[in-house]
């Protein structure tokens, strides 16, 4: 009865610890992308943060959070962003938005583009990120109306990182009178992006990196709409 006594408390000091230690995995990540959201020039808020998810996972769930980018992007969703991560895989965290979000492109007298995001989660491992977006539906802006049913992102954690792209069902009711209809079944695009990239802001950051002999290197890119279907690869530079 002892010894088995003795198991169990040494049993419940490890999970307590290996739960305690997820919850300080989740919050360095989380202080770290808010460093990187700063450093980039973005503001970050939020109504309230609650730790939980014991005994089986690690969880912090932020309310309303808001992402602003000057007068040029905004990003919101009146529910909670959600960080987890779970004991027997605690280098794997997993950011999710199940309540729709709302963005917007521009400021709102002059904007290039506003709709929702249905769903949102992104799984970062040690080796590569992937992003999982469910229903993106731009509904005003300078392109036409767009309603995609779901989008993929894959990168590795590289210098040179390979990168996937892949858009299903996208939807664009502009087009219904094009001899391919209005929709567009599947863009994939995988690449690696050679090159150094430097800046501190995605236009100077793009601009060092085409001047600098920076290029795709494109290993598959397909696109399929309506009857008309292509697929390659090559090389892509700006």
């Amino acid at each position: 009865m002892r010894k088995a006594l003795i198991s169990f408390f040494v049993f419940a000091l490890g999970y307590s610890t290996a739960w305690f230690y997820g919850i300080y995995r989740l919050e360095e990540f989380g202080a770290s992308k808010i460093r990187e959201l700063h450093h980039a020039g973005y503001t970050f808020s939020y109504q309230r943060v609650e730790k939980g998810g014991f005994p089986f996972k690690a969880c912090f769930k932020v309310e309303r959070p808001v992402v602003r980018y000057k007068d040029i992007f905004e990003v919101r969703t009146p529910g909670s962003l959600v960080l987890e991560t779970y004991i027997w895989k605690p280098f794997q965290i997993i950011t999710k938005v199940g309540e729709p979000i709302f963005f917007i492109v521009g400021d709102q007298k002059k904007y290039l583009a506003r709709g929702t995001i249905g769903a949102f989660q992104a799984i970062h491992r040690p080796k590569y990120h992937t992003v999982d977006l469910k229903v993106v539906h731009i509904k005003q802006g300078f392109l036409a109306e767009c309603l995609i049913e779901s989008l993929s992102y894959k990168s590795t954690h590289e210098k040179e990182p390979d990168v996937s792209l892949a858009c299903y069902n996208i939807v664009v009711p502009a087009l219904r009178e094009n001899i391919f209809g209005a929709q567009i079944e599947d863009f994939s695009l995988s690449f690696k992006m050679k090159g150094e990239v430097r800046g501190d802001s995605l236009y100077e950051a793009v601009k060092y990196w085409s001047e600098n002999q920076g290029h795709l290197d494109i290993k598959d890119f397909r696109l399929k709409w309506g009857h008309f279907f292509i697929k390659g690869n090559g090389d892509l530079a700006l």
